[in-house]
């Protein structure tokens, strides 16, 4: 486990993934998180398919699928980010 200090930033990446918007956005975010892990607390939320999971399934970082933009709104507002990443 990774011990984090007071002053790490928390950083969000939001981003669209399903069969309609195809899996870009998720492979891109992927790629940027994996990186950000080293430098502070990462969680990514995926606005779509959750039957995408083996895109993230393996990652270095919490991951969870959203179904509307008022569940992207609530993820924001409990996690609290200092850094925000939107790829939609």
């Amino acid at each position: 486990m990774k011990v984090l200090h007071e002053n790490t930033p928390k950083m969000l990446f939001v981003c669209r993934g399903s069969i309609k918007d195809g899996v870009g956005h998720i492979t891109r975010t992927r790629t940027v998180a994996d990186s950000a892990v080293k430098s502070g607390e990462v969680r990514v939320a995926v606005l779509g398919d959750s039957f995408l999971d083996a895109l993230l399934r393996d990652s270095k970082f919490e991951h969870k699928y959203l179904n509307s933009d008022i569940q992207v709104l609530d993820e924001i507002t409990s996690f609290k980010p200092d850094i925000l990443v939107l790829d939609m």
